[in-house]
């Protein structure tokens, strides 16, 4: 197509940079605007938004642990109000002394529990609207991840179709960059077996 023969159009120096995908890659992203510039900044929004229900669903998280343990704390509150005033209420009943007692309770429960239940129900409300919108994060992060995979995939395989056009385009020239490549990395390899072997042969100090 015009937009692939556009975009391998390359230059010498470009043409030495392609000797190893990794390379190629770069030299791809300098070239297609759309996978250098257009696909790189979908894919840094998809990643950006993903991070932000990952740390919206580590904060819910908090929260639901948090809201449990207060229910928990209302709930038990509510019971030991209830024993004590049941225990009252049964000494109360073999001594007439107990009875004040008993009615002090009696009217603490009276105003406690209503408040109590309140306090409970709007934490029971908030925790469920917090699991509800914790699953919506969960399928959000999931459409997120499916769409980075996918934009991955899509710019892969163009860049694997542009790394053909180039081979066939210049056989000689990507010929010439590999040997390069293969000849520093052949370089590298004996520097590094020379530096150990000038290790191994120092004399101890």
């Amino acid at each position: 197509s015009a937009w692939l023969a556009a975009t391998t159009a390359l230059t010498e120096d470009e043409l030495a940079e392609c000797g190893g995908s990794a390379e190629a890659y770069q030299v791809f992203l300098r070239r297609d605007p759309r996978a250098g510039e257009i696909w790189q900044a979908e894919l840094q929004r998809m990643r950006t938004e993903r991070r932000t229900c990952m740390d919206e669903a580590k904060t819910l998280g908090d929260e639901l642990v948090k809201n449990k343990e207060t229910m928990r704390k209302v709930q038990t509150a509510l019971e030991a109000l209830k024993a004590r005033l049941l225990e009252a209420e049964t000494a109360a009943s073999v001594d007439a002394a107990a009875g004040p007692r008993a009615e002090m309770l009696r009217g603490m429960l009276g105003t406690e529990e209503p408040r109590l239940a309140a306090m409970l129900e709007g934490k029971r409300e908030k925790y469920q609207q917090d699991v509800t919108r914790l699953k919506e994060l969960r399928r959000e992060l999931g459409h997120f991840e499916h769409g980075e995979a996918k934009l991955k995939a899509s710019v892969q395989a163009e860049f694997d179709r542009w790394y053909q056009i180039v081979e066939q385009r210049y056989p000689l020239e990507i010929a010439a960059a590999r040997a390069a490549d293969a000849a520093d990395a052949m370089s590298d390899a004996g520097d590094a077996d020379s530096c150990e072997a000038g290790e191994e042969t120092s004399p101890a100090k």
